[in-house]
């Protein structure tokens, strides 16, 4: 999909008192403009920022998904009030880049201007890691890459198709690829607590897990 450049923009989501007059003072620094909206919902036709701040919440797990998929050389950051793993994993595995406590947001984005200042790139692509073993030559597991910068990743082949996905269940922490995989649904069981995941599409079919992988 083409893209356009991002504009020097920070587009902040909500009206928070103690965050608002950080970004502000941000932006400042870096000779960004910064525009707040009420919602996600008033971002309609509005330019490619370079940095889009959220709120984490899980009735905005979708909206993640399809900005990030329409905006991707956006830094889409959401912060929290306070850490909360398995939302946290969710709104990651949504398409947040960052996902960090609202004290440490702007500090966190500073870091990522300078890096854009100096290097050019703001949104870093996803590295390419190989597999480390060949496990199944037939339907479901392929391998495993244990020691990728942002988690364990499992490699499941269905139909001809190799999909990769974290190697985390969003509910406990517990390793998907351990668990009981159906070749004919392509549908996951962790091995913990029995959440169930489609391995190429990544949706939750069954909790306790509230996300998808």
């Amino acid at each position: 999909m083409a893209t356009t450049q991002p504009e020097r923009q920070i587009l902040v989501v909500g009206n928070d008192p103690v965050l608002l007059p950080r970004l502000q003072q941000l932006a400042a620094a870096h000779r960004m403009a910064l525009q707040m909206v009420p919602g996600p919902e008033h971002l309609k036709g509005t330019e490619n920022p370079a940095i889009l701040v959220v709120p984490v919440s899980r009735q905005l797990l979708d909206f993640y998904a399809r900005w990030k998929d329409a905006h991707p050389d956006c830094l889409l950051a959401a912060w929290a009030d306070a850490p909360e793993h398995e939302l946290w994993v969710g709104a990651s595995a949504a398409g947040c880049d960052l996902v960090v406590n609202k004290g440490a947001l702007d500090l966190v984005l500073a870091e990522q201007l300078q890096a854009w200042q100096a290097q050019g790139v703001l949104v870093q692509p996803r590295r390419r890691l190989p597999v480390k073993r060949l496990a199944n030559p037939g339907e479901g597991l392929v391998g495993r890459v244990p020691d990728a910068p942002d988690g364990p990743i499992a490699v499941f082949r269905l139909e001809g198709r190799l999909c990769a996905f974290r190697d985390v269940c969003p509910h406990a922490g517990f390793s998907l690829s351990d668990g009981a995989f159906d070749a004919d649904s392509g549908i996951l069981t962790c091995p913990a607590h029995g959440s169930q995941f489609q391995v190429c599409t990544g949706a939750r079919m069954r909790g306790p897990a509230d996300f998808p992988i």
